[in-house]
C-alpha cells in the first residue's frame, strides 16, 4: 500500500497521511507502527516526519554528530493527526544514520544501558551499521539482544 503512494512521489506528509487511512480500516486497536518517513531530494535536501522515536541523525564527513530535531507525532495507528514535515540540508559527504530504540536501550550483564552517548561516540568513528552494532554486541556481551535493532545509513554524494 506504501509503495503505490510513495510511487505516485507523494510528499512525507500525505504518505503519513494516507497510512493513517490504511491503519484506521486494517490495523487492530492495539497496534501502531513507528516509522521515520522522509524524502531526500538530489541536492542532499531532506524533507521528513518523525512518527517513532526520534532517532535520526546526521554525521558530517568531519564525524560530527548531531541528531536531527524536529517534531514527533504518534506512531501510525494511535492518532491520525496532520503531520508537519521537517527540512534540513545535507552536504556532500553527510550521512543520515536512523536507528531504532533498541540500539541504545541494550544491557549489560550489570542492567546499564548502551545510551545515545555511547552511539554518538561510535558514530563518529564509522557511519557503517555493521560497526554500530558490532560494538553493541561487544560492549554488552549479549549473545541475543532485549529487543530489535535496526541501524540505516545513507551517506549523500552531491
Amino acid at each position: 500500500y506504501a509503495h503505490a503512494v510513495r510511487d505516485r512521489g507523494a510528499a512525507p506528509e500525505d504518505l503519513i497521511s494516507s497510512l493513517d487511512d490504511w491503519a484506521e480500516s486494517v490495523v487492530p486497536d492495539d497496534v501502531f507502527i513507528t516509522l521515520w518517513c522522509a524524502r531526500l531530494d538530489q541536492h542532499g535536501g531532506i524533507r521528513w516526519i518523525d512518527a517513532g522515536h526520534g532517532m535520526a541523525y546526521v554525521v558530517t564527513s568531519r564525524g560530527e554528530v548531531s541528531r536531527m530535531e524536529g517534531p514527533h507525532r504518534p506512531p501510525v495507528g494511535i492518532e491520525a493527526i496532520t503531520a508537519q514535515p521537517s527540512s534540513i540540508s545535507l552536504s556532500p559527504g553527510d550521512t543520515l544514520v536512523l536507528v531504532t530504540d533498541g540500539v541504545v536501550e541494550q544491557p549489560d550483564e550489570s542492567g546499564a544501558r548502551y545510551g545515545e552517548q555511547r552511539m554518538l561516540t561510535c558514530l563518529a568513528r564509522s557511519t557503517d551499521p555493521d560497526v554500530l552494532i558490532e560494538d553493541v554486541a561487544a560492549w554488552s556481551k549479549a549473545k541475543t539482544f532485549a529487543d530489535d535493532m535496526t541501524v540505516v545509513s545513507v551517506t549523500f554524494q552531491g
